[in-house]
């Protein structure tokens, strides 16, 4: 299963790589607010209803603008596995992170990904 969300062109991918044009479909997406964009949606008190109201809206991946912070929401265990996959994504180590290596050594956060695949063979 390949992760159907291209996140260069933030669309959603139906149907497989071998045809000659994808079906491609945005990602869905509560009505924006000129303002205050998807914030409306949002219960400041309890946002996980939030999240599974629109889940249940929209589907098990959605898009949300948050005025400062735009994000993709996956719903499904499917979906979620298919965005945790280590083969797929690494890790990239922030400049912040860089400077911790200083203070803190090699750790979860602040080890390269090529120290992390070093570790895994050896053990």
């Amino acid at each position: 299963m390949s992760c159907p969300y291209e996140p260069n062109d933030g669309h959603l991918h139906v149907g497989s790589k071998s045809t000659e044009q994808d079906a491609i479909e945005p990602i869905p997406q509560p009505p924006v607010h000129w303002l205050t964009k998807n914030l409306p949606e949002m219960n400041p008190d309890f946002p996980s209803s939030s999240i599974r109201r629109l889940a249940d809206t929209y589907g098990p991946i959605l898009k949300l603008d948050l005025v400062t912070t735009e994000m993709v929401i996956v719903s499904t265990h499917a979906l979620v596995n298919e965005a945790c996959n280590e083969d797929r994504f690494e890790k990239v180590v922030i400049a912040a992170l860089t400077e911790l290596r200083t203070l803190l050594g090699d750790g979860l956060f602040t080890a390269y990904p090529e120290e992390i695949a070093s570790l895994s063979s050896t053990s």
